[in-house]
């Protein structure tokens, strides 16, 4: 299997599998191989926690996101309360 078939398999997204596999030969060349393990295991563990890594990003993003919105939403009610009220 491919590198981008990989990451395409757990991501589901073609652009963004492209940019992942990317991302993934730039840490390969910028790491360090000590030779403990084959080079495509290596490669695919990059990949892996690349992936994982990046969900975890937009998990917190989301996250984040969700929350301000509950508090936008209950900041509309009471200002709909008080407009009620008064």
């Amino acid at each position: 299997m491919h590198l981008s078939q990989f990451i395409y398999y757990m991501v589901s997204d073609p652009v963004l599998a492209e940019d992942l596999t990317q991302e993934t030969f730039i840490r390969v060349y910028k790491g360090r191989f000590r030779n403990e393990a084959a080079m495509g295991t290596y490669i695919r563990r990059i990949a892996r926690n690349l992936v994982y890594d990046t969900y975890n990003i937009i998990v917190q993003t989301y996250s984040i996101y969700k929350v301000e919105t509950i508090k936008i939403s209950i900041i509309s009610a009471i200002l709909v309360l008080i407009i009620m009220l008064y």
